[in-house]
């Protein structure tokens, strides 16, 4: 049973590989470097909607259940569920050593210090809108998708749909549409480039891409 720390443990995934059941818990509203001491001195701006947000979005029912603690008939209800559920040992693969190798691999393999070389390449890059105060992290992830850093001066070259003026801005929600406006901006400095960026002000335009079913740090077709 989760108690709500430490956050984005090992340990649930340990607890999987036993048979074990994880009950998540979720956090309303998201833990973020300013609400939580945990997390002050981490260089991101994500925000865990539960403990393990990885066994919520990727793994879910049955062996990870994501309720709120403070829910008592939630949770009992939940504890009957389980006690009558028969779960199998489950290690995600990208948490297995196969999945390690496969991802040194396409790393180091498309790797070029040579020449200009883009990996992921922007074949797969799927460019999405935000809501206004969305992340692209959210954004892309709502679409099935994940937000690619390395595609975002992809995004930079195109045209976007219903930019009338073009500035250049040091946000770190830049490339971005001025909710209700016209407005677009553009990322003035690439080292602020930012998929955990979020403002109610801005539509954010995500450089999304697809990923493998088993691998998220490789797209569908790498």
């Amino acid at each position: 049973v989760g108690l709500g720390s430490p956050l984005e443990d090992m340990a649930p995934l340990r607890a999987l590989s036993k048979g074990c059941v994880f009950i998540n818990p979720k956090f309303d509203p998201p833990r973020d470097r300013l609400n939580t001491p945990e997390l002050a001195d981490k260089p991101s701006l994500r925000k865990l909607t539960s403990q393990q947000p990885y066994l919520e979005k990727f793994v879910a029912k049955p062996h990870a259940v994501t309720l709120d603690l403070g829910n008592s008939s939630q949770i009992e209800a939940a504890i009957k569920r389980i006690a009558k559920t028969k779960v199998r040992p489950i290690i995600p693969f990208e948490f297995t050593t196969e999945g390690l190798l496969e991802r040194l691999n396409a790393y180091i393999i498309n790797q070029d210090f040579c020449q200009n070389s883009q990996w992921p390449p922007a074949t797969e890059l799927r460019v999405k809108i935000s809501f206004p105060g969305d992340s692209c992290i959210k954004t892309c992830s709502d679409s099935g998708l994940v937000c690619e850093p390395e595609l975002f001066h992809a995004i930079e070259s195109r045209r976007i749909h219903g930019c009338r003026i073009k500035e250049l801005h040091k946000l770190l929600v830049a490339p971005a549409k001025a909710f209700n406006s016209t407005v677009c901006m553009l990322q003035k400095q690439p080292l602020l480039y930012s998929c955990s960026a979020s403002d109610a002000s801005y539509r954010r335009v995500c450089p999304c891409r697809t990923r493998h079913p088993q691998q998220r740090a490789l797209c569908a077709n790498c």
